[in-house]
């Protein structure tokens, strides 16, 4: 995460955990380009479930934040804090089966630099109890609900450009896939949480030989994506996406698109879960590719809204 001596804009999400098959992952980070880098120790073990944030406030901004967990042996670990040393603290401790399900807030100019700073924070939990706002409310408000993670990304560590998106993805309407030897170019509508559509892409090179776009169904979503990686000697590339195979709700396998040479990988999303989005590094071709997820899977047709 990206800190100074206050919180920086644009947090979508200070801390999550997904559990996929696979185990548990780590994803983000999100937030602004200054400040120094945070994470949890290499030398702690993974985190398991949260135990409890603290918010270090003022009347102007959020100062700092640190936050105890517990591993999967049920052993707790201090983290933080992570940023400046003012503000008043406050302790939110969450119950043995509470869960943080959002984070809330606003950010704004607060005469100081960096220029704009997160001015407060509010978080929501599984049991409907809301804890903040702590700090100034004034401001440009963000929230964003924690179901929606960010997962990867996963290939080569070229291209020229890192794609996303800036709108929290909850349902994904179409794919659209160049391919040839390789993955040249990925593209993609999809719907937020107010059910406005959104086109991302497309994003990589007009290389490849096939076009393919993928329509779900009102009812239909993506229950697993596969891709490869492998080497594309022909841009004398070591390692990039060389195809992608999508598989939804109702047993439809869409793909796969490329030659599909190198190392194969599956991630299956479980217990009524979707893939909403994805983000991607690119240039000629898709250099690495990683997706959004959204637990609970969006089957409304919100056909009509733009």
């Amino acid at each position: 995460m990206a800190y100074g001596q206050h919180l920086w804009p644009h947090v979508e999400r200070l801390l999550e955990i997904w559990r996929l098959r696979e185990g548990v992952v780590k994803i983000g980070p999100w937030g602004g380009e200054g400040g120094r880098d945070w994470d949890i120790p290499a030398a702690l073990p993974r985190p398991h479930r949260l135990e409890s944030i603290t918010v270090c406030s003022s009347l102007a901004a959020v100062d700092a934040l640190s936050f105890v967990y517990s591993d999967d042996q049920g052993r707790r670990h201090c983290v933080g804090p992570w940023g400046g040393r003012g503000g008043d603290p406050y302790v939110v401790r969450l119950g043995p089966s509470e869960l943080l399900t959002e984070v809330s807030g606003t950010f704004a100019d607060i005469g100081t630099q960096p220029k704009d700073a997160v001015t407060s924070l509010s978080f929501v939990t599984n049991l409907g109890t809301k804890h903040g706002p702590f700090g100034d409310v004034d401001g440009t408000p963000f929230s964003v609900p924690s179901s929606v993670v960010k997962v990867g990304a996963w290939g080569g560590d070229t291209g020229s450009a890192c794609y996303d998106i800036t709108v929290a993805p909850q349902r994904l309407e179409s794919i659209t896939i160049r391919s040839g030897k390789v993955i040249d170019s990925i593209a993609f509508a999809f719907r937020d949480r107010d059910g406005k559509l959104h086109a991302a892409g497309p994003w990589g090179g007009a290389g490849g030989v096939d076009d393919n776009t993928i329509t779900l169904e009102p009812s239909e979503y993506i229950t697993e994506v596969a891709w490869s990686l492998g080497s594309f000697e022909l841009e004398k590339v070591d390692c990039c996406v060389t195809s992608l195979r999508f598989v939804t709700n109702q047993q439809r396998t869409y793909g796969p698109f490329g030659n599909g040479l190198g190392t194969h990988h599956t991630m299956p999303v479980i217990d009524g879960g979707s893939v909403v989005g994805m983000f991607a590094r690119a240039g000629k071709f898709i250099d690495a590719v990683g997706f959004y997820v959204l637990p609970d899977a969006v089957v409304q047709d919100y056909k009509g809204s733009n």
